[in-house]
């Protein structure tokens, strides 16, 4: 009787578990139409998450979450004390929105690590989730196209040179990045389909996430796009070998469609206009990382630039000529110190000025704020001026200073331990196509969340970055699949 309430229990948490996966898309849609019900949503999905962590974690897991996640919220409590009493002024609901959305990607992390670890049946992680992905891709790609012919489609872009849009989904860094990390997976329901006429329609499908990702305009999603099919048309070749040729020639027109399409798409016209800038030696604004900015992002900039300005004339009305290159000088300082790093400019994008005054306000801040972090968007000055610095580890490391920064990359480190663990004691048994669109996934994925942010902060983005990376653990054990590279079965 015990026995089959468990399994009753068990097959529910997975519906829903699935079903929340699936509906990310529609989600996001209800925010770009104004609906509060999906962040609330996703808010309460952490307590779900925590429900489904104490009911169904076993072993070495189980200990570790009974370790981690007091930890977890006994520190953000502490921060969360020291900067009510500390920071002046402080904004209650902008620092509790940020750090339930902050707290959500460790606590994804380990729901669905937890749910996709213990799966012993191969068909949930090698095929219901993959396809499950695929879906979520092709149904942005619908909603793009819908936008694109409708003319509706939100502009990725504040710069009127800059070509693109995002559809009726309200961040374009968001919808990058999850482009950028689904569309690995996307080749690889491509692959591993087995009749001939549901490859072409699964094909036909991709051709239209690759021009959905071209029309966003934006350098990460075009670079997961270029990441996926090159690693698609590499294992191809490898399956050459074995006389497999029908996923070579698919790949093939994929590519060579994406390559003849792309100088027409705006992706073509904006990596142009960066070529053209950076030989000009003109730069221009912060763009989080070349990718579009939400409305609130634009006007909280054009508002800090207002403001700035402001104060310097004032300063200047004062006659004070004297004092001003001591009150600049600190910034200039650590300004000239970024500046002085390799490939700056590409890194951060135009992010340099932001970067070092949070480094400034760091310098400013009380020991206790030195420790525990600054709390969300560091000492801002007013509300309009509470911006992130549009780089994940950055933002949580003036946020919530590096105790912080360690206790919500943590997931990131052991996932990352796993995955070595199990190829070294393995002997690499388990490479396959499913472990490296795994890792290409999760590879994109961290990286974007460096570069561009939008990721590990982001609700939206974090969940596929979490999935992603339960799925690569698992698919580092060695299981008897047929899709490894010493297979000659069907696949």
């Amino acid at each position: 009787m015990e026995r089959a309430t468990s399994l009753r229990f068990e097959n529910i948490a997975r519906i829903v578990l699935l079903t929340y996966l699936l509906v990310q898309p529609v989600l996001d849609l209800l925010i770009f139409f104004d609906t509060p019900f999906a962040s609330q949503f996703r808010a309460l999905f952490i307590g779900a998450g925590l429900i489904y962590l104490y009911f169904f974690s076993t072993g070495w897991l189980r200990k570790l979450l009974f370790i981690y996640i007091p930890v977890l919220f006994v520190y953000f409590a502490i921060n969360f004390g020291v900067n009510y009493f500390v920071k002046d002024p402080y904004f209650l609901s902008i620092e509790m929105t940020n750090i339930v959305k902050s707290i959500y990607f460790p606590i994804i992390v380990f729901t669905y690590l937890t749910f996709i670890y213990q799966q012993i049946n191969e068909g949930l992680h090698k095929k219901i989730i993959p396809y499950i992905l695929g879906i979520n891709m092709l149904l942005i790609g619908v909603v793009v196209f819908l936008a694109d012919i409708t003319g509706t489609g939100r502009r990725a872009y504040g710069f009127l040179a800059k070509e693109g849009h995002t559809g009726w989904f309200f961040s374009g860094n968001e919808i990058s990045a999850i482009t950028a990390m689904g569309f690995p997976f996307v080749v690889l329901v491509l692959m591993k389909t087995e009749k001939l006429w549901k490859k072409i329609a699964v094909m036909a499908g991709a051709l239209l996430i690759v021009w959905a990702m071209m029309t966003l305009g934006t350098k990460v999603a075009f670079v997961g796009l270029i990441a996926g099919l090159v690693l698609g048309v590499i294992y191809a070749i490898i399956m050459l070998f074995q006389r497999r040729y029908l996923n070579f020639v698919l790949l093939a027109v994929v590519f060579i469609l994406t390559a003849v399409a792309t100088p027409a798409m705006p992706i073509g016209n904006n990596l142009g206009l960066a070529v053209t800038e950076s030989m000009n030696e003109e730069p221009e604004p912060a763009e989080e990382e070349e990718e579009s900015a939400s409305a609130e992002e634009q006007s909280e900039d054009t508002d800090n630039k207002e403001s700035k300005s402001e104060e310097s004339k004032s300063e200047e009305s004062t006659g004070e000529d004297a004092e001003e290159p001591k009150e600049e000088e600190p910034n200039e300082e650590i300004l000239n110190t970024i500046n002085s790093i390799p490939y700056h400019s590409a890194i951060l994008s135009g992010r340099e000025e932001h970067l070092a005054e949070a480094f400034h306000q760091l310098n400013e801040a009380p020991v206790v704020q030195k420790i525990v972090g600054m709390g969300v968007y560091q000492n801002y000055p007013n509300e309009e001026a509470a911006a992130p610095i549009e780089m994940d580890l950055f933002d949580w490391f003036f946020d919530y200073g590096f105790i912080g920064l360690l206790i919500l990359t943590f997931p990131i480190f052991l996932t990352a331990y796993l995955i070595i663990r199990n190829l070294l004691k393995y002997k690499m048994a388990a490479l396959n196509i499913y472990f490296f669109f795994g890792l290409i996934s999760m590879g994109l994925g961290i990286s974007a969340s460096i570069i561009a942010g939008h990721i590990l902060y982001y609700p939206a983005a974090a969940i596929y970055l979490a999935v992603a990376m339960a799925l690569t653990v698992k698919y580092s054990e060695p299981e008897q699949n047929n899709l490894s590279f010493r297979s000659r079965n069907k696949y």
